[in-house]
């Protein structure tokens, strides 16, 4: 069948190339992950997902319609948004109260920060984000599920976005003491984790743009705790963090659960018809 095609093809062409074009610099030429070099790859790596859903959109000649690029249902917006704050925010009261980590700035400076960076970051950086969500969600996501269902296609999507990492998960890109960890499993629960956030927000918001701004919102409040925080205990923050992630992973797949009957497939349409 075309679908299974697409999805092997897809998931071949997008890992060998950021395994095979940016595994090699990373271990050869970059040291550490928070260098402006490793930033650079690390932007190079996120257009990878949409060159590949280029590549193949024009050697099937699918078309462009099906691939979620219409705004609609724009509540997702602040949906989008508002999730990535809200788990942000309980993680680190949660890293406060338990020790792990401490604020360098007055406390309400410091939500104010999350409060006014995420709808900042979400438009700032979905530039970047939209390099890997075109290809994820836009392409990928919906074949997985049409050909795996709900639950299965979204842990593949997520296990296969955590793996795509790896490069930069092997530098220790967030969990610096442990590279092996973050590459094998950090990464993968992480990517799972998100994927039915996202799944939630695009499924039901019929639009791929909802994962970009939610994927611009969670690296762009990364970065601002990771330098307005003081850590206290690595172990812990890095787990904690995961934890609540993940958390918040489980309460979107419930969701997802709950109307999955009533979700709309976005499908490439000529993979529809070949189906």
């Amino acid at each position: 069948m075309i679908r299974k095609k697409l999805i092997y093809q897809f998931v071949l062409l997008s890992i060998g190339l950021s395994w095979g074009i940016f595994g090699p610099i990373c271990y050869f030429f970059i040291s550490n992950a928070k260098s402006d070099s490793a930033q650079s790859i690390l932007i190079g790596m996120m257009y990878i997902p949409t060159l590949v859903t280029i590549i193949l959109t024009k050697y099937y000649n699918l078309g462009w319609k099906g691939f979620g690029l219409k705004f609609k249902s724009w509540q997702f917006l602040f949906y989008a948004i508002g999730i990535v704050m809200l788990y942000a925010l309980v993680e680190m009261l949660i890293q406060t109260n338990l020790k792990t980590a401490a604020y360098n700035i007055p406390k309400e400076k410091y939500f104010m920060a999350i409060a006014f960076l995420a709808p900042v970051a979400s438009i700032g950086t979905s530039l970047f984000a939209f390099g890997e969500e075109l290809g994820w969600r836009g392409f990928l996501q919906n074949l997985l599920i049409k050909e795996y269902g709900l639950t299965k296609g979204v842990l593949i999507l997520g296990t296969i976005w955590g793996l795509w990492h790896m490069p930069v998960a092997l530098l220790g890109y967030n969990v610096p003491e442990y590279p092996l960890i973050e590459a094998f499993i950090w990464f993968p629960l992480f990517c799972i984790s998100l994927s039915f956030i996202y799944a939630w927000l695009t499924l039901n918001g019929k639009s791929v743009w909802w994962a970009v701004l939610a994927h611009g919102a969670n690296n762009g409040i990364a970065s601002m705790i990771e330098s307005k925080t003081i850590i206290l205990n690595k172990n812990y923050f890095y787990l904690i963090g995961l934890v609540v992630v993940i958390a918040t992973g489980v309460v979107f797949y419930l969701l997802l659960l709950r109307k999955r009957n009533q979700l709309e497939l976005y499908l490439p349409e000529k993979v529809g018809a070949m189906i």
